[in-house]
């Protein structure tokens, strides 16, 4: 019913998965994935009389390899490789993350230059005026280790991610139009259905080449 869920610190080898979750820390194969989100940390193989990737979401570190990708009938399917999933998300939070911490820090730098100024300008400050400048101080002092912590991560995410660029999709079947396929930080959606083929990251893009 669209609620099952399957996790494994290790492999997991299914004879197939369908409307469901599964995650898997090493490698995933099965013969046929249907409208479920599939992560794992190596590589996952979708192979066997059927072995085809038709709906949802599947993403692995290095290769996935398919017989068979997409429908004719245009399902949304998304692939992707080139990083491990869950670095990936949390690449994407801390992306977030620090977005965040930037603006707050950027919202609280015009009030404490415009108190600043008017110290400068010999301006009295009121109690209540010197509690809030306390308070503004006291947050941008908070926020900024939690800026560095957070980008310093980030960063270190964004070097895993691109030392992953290898990552691969073979096709050893037929790939139909409408499939997403992102490798590392690009994306393409395939046009037109094509047979036999890998893709793979080549200057800054995902291009199909022969296998």
């Amino acid at each position: 019913m669209s609620k099952g869920e399957l996790k494994a610190e290790g492999n997991i080898v299914a004879k197939f998965l369908e409307s469901t979750k599964a995650s898997a820390g090493g490698y995933i194969t099965a013969e046929s994935i249907l409208h479920s989100t599939v992560m794992a940390g190596g590589d996952i193989t979708v192979d066997g009389r059927k072995g085809f990737i038709s709906g949802g979401r599947v993403c692995a570190t290095n290769l996935i390899q398919v017989k068979t990708l997409g429908s004719p009938m245009g399902t949304s399917t998304v692939i992707e490789v080139g990083a491990d999933p869950v670095v990936k998300i949390r690449f994407q939070q801390m992306q977030k993350e620090v977005a965040e911490l930037n603006k707050v820090i950027k919202s609280l730098e015009p009030i404490i230059a415009s108190y600043v100024q008017k110290r400068k300008q010999g301006v009295q400050l009121s109690q209540e005026q010197l509690k809030y400048l306390t308070s503004i101080l006291k947050l941008r002092e908070q926020k900024m280790p939690e800026l560095e912590k957070a980008t310093k991560e980030m960063e270190t995410l964004q070097e895993v991610i691109e030392q992953q660029s290898q990552a691969q999709v073979v096709v050893k079947g037929e790939v139909f139009p409408g499939v997403k396929i992102a490798i590392g930080d690009v994306s393409m959606v395939v046009q037109s259905s094509m047979k036999y083929c890998k893709f793979i990251k080549l200057r800054g893009d995902v291009k199909m080449v022969g296998i």
